[in-house]
């Protein structure tokens, strides 16, 4: 039987003078057998946060009776229809969208665009990352609970922080989700002078599996990335009932 041991990732938080900030998060499971201890790597991901998202645009199709018409976003188009009548047509992308998997879902503003990578054997995780070093991150988990993640995680995304000199205050946090959900794990406040970046690193729970949530956002960030993650928090529902499979 397979035991997964520990997820490590490996996070350099740069500490620099104005407004930029950027991560890089290097990511390991290690796993161990009763009668073999293996190490495999599941994943290098790096997460350069100093970019932003780049927005959808370009050429679009709109099938109309199964017929195929090419339209831009937010631009009108005209289309004539087989019947000879036109049609004069603007497509449009909600301000608030909704992204969901088979364990959770959530709401997000349409100017940023959640990526998702598999990890490795029933592991996957999304991201969600502005320009300001605001991060949502999802790992979800189908072989485990990971429920046990939750401080080692924390200790190596604060890692380079605490070379650098930052002081740190965590706290046990939890937090009931609009479903009824409870999830749970720590909160991390880590000042440097002027600076203040606030993190949660918590989790949910079903029979064997489970999500890992990680959410980091700066004291400085603007008005949008604090509504981006309290839209995210408010809306955020799983879906983590035993299943037949």
């Amino acid at each position: 039987m397979l035991a997964p041991n520990i997820l490590l990732a490996d996070n350099f938080n740069a500490h620099c003078r104005g407004n930029v900030r950027w991560s890089i998060i290097h990511i390991f499971t290690v796993i161990e057998n009763e009668n073999l201890m293996k190490h495999v790597r599941l994943l290098s991901l790096f997460v350069v946060l100093l970019l932003s998202n780049l927005a959808l645009a370009g050429n679009y199709i709109l099938v109309i009776d199964g017929k195929e018409y090419e339209v831009d976003l937010d631009e009108k188009a005209s289309i004539q229809l087989p019947d000879g009548k036109a049609l004069n047509v603007t497509l449009k992308k909600k301000a608030v969208v909704t992204y969901k998997t088979d364990m959770y879902s959530f709401d997000h503003p349409n100017e940023v665009t959640p990526s998702r990578q598999r990890l490795g054997q029933g592991v996957h995780q999304m991201l969600v990352s502005t320009a300001h070093g605001t991060a949502i991150i999802v790992q979800d988990y189908t072989v485990m609970d990971p429920a046990s993640l939750i401080n080692m995680m924390l200790k190596e995304l604060s890692k380079e922080q605490k070379q650098l000199g930052y002081k740190f205050d965590d706290t046990d946090y939890s937090n009931k989700l609009s479903d009824g959900t409870e999830v749970s794990g720590k909160q991390s406040i880590a000042s440097f002078e002027n600076e203040q970046m606030t993190r949660h690193v918590v989790t949910a729970s079903g029979e064997g599996k489970g999500i890992l949530v990680i959410v980091q956002i700066d004291k400085t960030a603007p008005e949008a990335d604090r509504k981006m993650v309290q839209t995210f928090w408010d809306s955020l529902k799983t879906n983590l009932k035993k299943t037949d499979d």
